[in-house]
């Protein structure tokens, strides 16, 4: 699941419809429902998955041919994701201490550093300097695809003091979950076809 962002982020984030984050606000929903029907649940709460940098958010060659990845989160900010084949193995040990984790809400990252270190990870895995960008949330929101608002929306929430996702309990629910660069230097091979043109 994800974090329910209309409860928790009040003026903070400009309003989509009803919602402030609607991909995270609508999985957050049918956690709530889970809740008050008295399901007998534990809530995994994912983060940023790192197989986006495949995805949403590759590094990009500008005019000046140099490799950027750009996001509306500003360099110093705490960006925690995982990776998605790890989420396996932390299920895994929730079940294994169901009773412990009833009930609860577990929020899981591998990594949780500042933003613009990524992309000098990145840049050290891919052997290709790769910059990092910031984009005012509210400039991203304009750009000309569906969902801009979604995702921009989606950094300003990563940005609140609230948003915190618990490493060493991951750590400890699957050792072997990765942080970034050790993700990077398996999937060597697939950055670098990013950055080959």
């Amino acid at each position: 699941s994800l974090e329910k962002t209309v409860d928790i982020a009040g003026d903070r984030i400009p309003s989509i419809g009803k919602w402030k984050v609607p991909h995270f606000d609508s999985k957050g929903v049918i956690s709530d429902y889970y809740k008050q029907i008295g399901l007998p649940v534990t809530i995994l709460i994912t983060s940023f998955y790192m197989e986006n940098f495949f995805t949403f958010f590759p590094p990009k060659k500008g005019e000046d041919g140099k490799y950027a990845i750009a996001l509306p989160l500003k360099p110093d900010a705490t960006f925690y994701m995982q990776a998605v084949s790890d989420i396996g193995g932390v299920v895994v040990g929730l079940l294994k201490q169901r009773d412990r984790f009833l009930g609860a809400e577990v929020k899981i990252a591998g990594d949780g550093r500042p933003s613009k270190e990524y992309t000098e990870i990145l840049s050290r895995v891919t052997g290709v300097p790769i910059s990092y960008t910031y984009v005012p949330p509210e400039d991203f929101a304009k750009f000309d695809f569906p969902g801009a608002d979604d995702l921009a929306n989606m950094f300003v929430f990563f940005a609140l003091p609230e948003y915190k996702h618990d490493i060493a309990l991951t750590k400890e629910l699957y050792p072997g979950v990765r942080a970034f660069e050790e993700w990077a230097k398996i999937e060597s091979s697939a950055l670098k076809s990013l950055v080959s043109t």
